[in-house]
């Protein structure tokens, strides 16, 4: 997973706030409201980072081992799939 290229699903509808964001996705009607970390790891869900990529960065920018961040990525990225809001790009 490591080296997966997260990317956001192309027709979730994204409404942001100062400190939050809604995501609602179209194709099931399943809507997510996300913190500011969210936000943060969201929109570098892009297809050029990989999961590792993301890690260090969330590392960088919030000041936690790296371990910590790697894993509280893996977990969000996976949530994040399972609700249909990202995919990987092959």
């Amino acid at each position: 997973m490591e080296e997966s290229y997260p990317v956001r699903t192309p027709d979730i509808v994204v409404r942001k706030e100062k400190k939050e964001a809604l995501l609602f996705n179209p194709s099931d009607g399943s809507l997510l409201c996300i913190n500011k970390t969210g936000i943060f790891i969201w929109d570098l869900c892009d297809g050029s980072c990989t999961v590792k990529d993301i890690g260090e960065k969330v590392m960088e920018t919030y000041e936690v081992s790296i371990g910590k961040a790697e894993e509280d990525c893996k977990s969000y990225l996976k949530e994040m799939e399972s609700a249909g809001f990202i995919g990987y790009k092959v």
